[in-house]
């Protein structure tokens, strides 16, 4: 996780300077001001694929393979159905910015 960080850093120090130079203020804010939301959307992807491979290891150790079945079921559908709502945020956010 720490080298996820560290790479994450970088990535951001390098594009901050590349828009920086090559594209301007107003590109720079507009990358400054969306990482930490992506960092936030990483972070909640990578809890809820943590959460469930917990669960799915403690109950395949338990030899529960009905409870595994039901735990993949429900986590596939809980993130897909929060993928869709992040993108539907982001598709209803890009066309009110794009309006104006």
């Amino acid at each position: 996780m720490l080298a996820g960080s560290a790479l994450q850093t970088a990535y951001s120090f390098v594009n901050a300077i590349w828009v920086g130079k090559f594209l301007g203020t107003t590109a720079l804010a507009a990358v400054t001001v969306g990482f930490p939301v992506l960092f936030v959307l990483v972070s909640v992807g990578a809890g809820l694929t943590m959460a469930t491979s917990i669960l799915i290891s403690q109950h395949f150790g338990a030899a529960d393979r009905g409870q595994v079945r039901k735990v993949v079921d429900s986590s596939t559908v809980v993130i897909g159905v929060l993928s869709l709502l992040i993108l539907a945020a982001g598709r209803s956010s890009h066309r009110k910015s794009s309006a104006r």
